[in-house]
């Protein structure tokens, strides 16, 4: 963006999240550069683009903090999946077999698909590099999407992941064969990609599951070389059931590596104590509502990490499942969690008298604790002069928003809004969506680069064994 450029945002109803500014019913928002500027009622400004948002809200961009983006080019074909199908397909049987270019176009892919529909974090989990040109591609797919994120680099052995035997295929170029050789790739990335702290892709890391793990002195190497690197770590932790509950956060305790550097996610079936232990740490619970309840992870314990002192924020985790949609992630999430805080009442025979848990409460899982479990709390999550500009307005103009309830946009919002309504898009200053069109997109290009990938997975799929082979893989848990 050229220096010193000005972008105003007039006659919209802002959504700040900040609490000092609250929400205000008819505002201006002047941008600066990547940041914002001020916000307030007629600002006057003249000499700055001009972006008339009447009959709109303004919100902060939505934080997705749990995506495995270079899946999406091969999406919804787990739509009646469960867990363990899930692991068979993309962990065991389609994940060696990606080549580096597959990864590149499910994660440009995928990060367009978030920010047309109001997402401007991602915290990308890229469990799938198979080499080094597949996370050097991953991340060259998140750049050049243009979306805000944490590329997470991840330490899980593709090729021997510990779930199930599996069977031998040849993959070009495994030259990450080892633990020691994938800790010694993030340190050489970590040099060759984020020397600068500016760009909008940071790195994470994502450990190896702890139950799968051959040894613990490989998790203890793993949370040591993402702090020495000062990336944020997430982590799958608790989602399963194996006869016993697994226990990866007391385990993270009892070693004294819990911080507040921690994402993790789903948790769903995490013990009480657990949950406080993440409370005292200062980390945080990304939870996947959409997945949990289909997969068979249990329920969504946003509710629950409430009540215990946790913050949590909300993700996508597959578009090879459900859509890439945050209105879908905040009502899914706020209503069984609204049906659980009333199973109390329903115990005595009696109704409950209000919800357990709010409109706003949900958006500020999706925006404001989305950031602050991706460390970017300073910089993104509510409008606020000083942080980045990150914006999305909604237009109220579409059939489904006419009547709009102009004293609760946070309502409207959560409960009354879809992606098809997400009408502009600012990331750090640089509008990337506009009256409902990506900007300097040609969505036919990337429909074929989409195409030419799935057809290439598919192709190799109906050769050994289809999408999700059968008879089915016999897992270990």
């Amino acid at each position: 963006m050229a220096a010193g450029k000005r972008t105003v945002i007039e006659n919209v109803s802002v959504v700040t999240l900040d609490p000092k500014l609250g929400d205000l019913p008819d505002a201006d928002i002047l941008i600066e550069d990547d940041e914002i500027v001020v916000i307030g009622p007629n600002l006057g400004v003249s000499d700055a683009e001009r972006i008339d948002a009447t009959e709109q809200i303004a919100i902060p961009g939505f934080a997705n903090t749990h995506l495995h983006t270079w899946q999406h080019a091969l999406r919804g074909v787990c739509a009646d999946w469960t867990v363990k199908d899930y692991v068979r397909c993309w962990r065991i049987h389609l994940g060696p077999m990606y080549r580096p270019e597959d990864m590149y176009v499910g994660n440009y892919a995928g990060g367009l698909d978030a920010l047309n529909a109001g997402v401007t974090l991602v915290v990308d989990y890229c469990h799938n590099v198979v080499t080094r040109d597949h996370a050097r591609e991953a991340l060259r797919g998140l750049r050049d999407s243009g979306v805000r994120a944490l590329f997470g680099l991840a330490y899980t052995p593709v090729l021997d992941h510990g779930f199930a035997a599996a069977p031998s295929f040849e993959v070009e170029n495994p030259d990450l064969p080892d633990h020691d050789s994938r800790i010694a790739f993030a340190k050489q990335l970590a040099g060759e990609e984020f020397s600068s702290k500016d760009g909008l892709v940071t790195l994470a890391i994502v450990p190896q599951e702890i139950e799968i793990a051959p040894s613990w002195e490989q998790v203890v190497e793993e949370f040591d070389s993402a702090r020495e690197l000062d990336a944020q770590i997430s982590l799958h932790a608790n989602q399963a059931l194996i006869g016993a509950r697994w226990e990866d956060i007391r385990k993270l305790d009892r070693a004294e590596l819990l911080g507040p550097d921690i994402l993790f996610v789903h948790c769903s079936f995490s013990a009480d104590d657990e949950l406080r232990m993440i409370a005292d740490a200062g980390a945080s619970v990304s939870v996947q509502a959409e997945t949990e309840m289909q997969m068979g992870m249990g329920f969504p314990i946003t509710g629950k990490l409430l009540e215990l002192g946790v913050a949590p924020s909300l993700g996508v985790d597959i578009t090879s499942n459900g859509s890439g949609d945050m209105f879908a992630q905040m009502r899914l999430a706020l209503q069984v969690g609204r049906m659980l805080g009333d199973q109390p009442y329903y115990q005595r025979d009696t109704m409950p008298e209000d919800v357990s848990l709010t409109t706003r409460q949900a958006l500020e899982w999706a925006t404001v604790n989305g950031a602050k479990g991706a460390g970017l709390g300073d910089v993104t999550g509510t409008l606020t002069p000083g942080k980045q500009a990150d914006v999305v307005l909604i237009d109220c103009n579409h059939f489904n928003l006419i009547g709009w309830d102009r004293s609760d946009p946070v309502g409207t919002v959560v409960m009354q809004a879809n992606a098809g309504n997400v009408g502009t898009v600012i990331v750090g200053g640089n509008v990337v969506k506009r009256d409902g069109a990506m900007v300097g997109l040609d969505p036919v290009e990337v429909r074929g680069q989409v195409e030419g990938s799935a057809g290439y997975v598919r192709g190799w799929a109906d050769e050994h064994g289809g999408i999700l082979p059968l008879p089915r893989l016999e897992l270990g848990f």
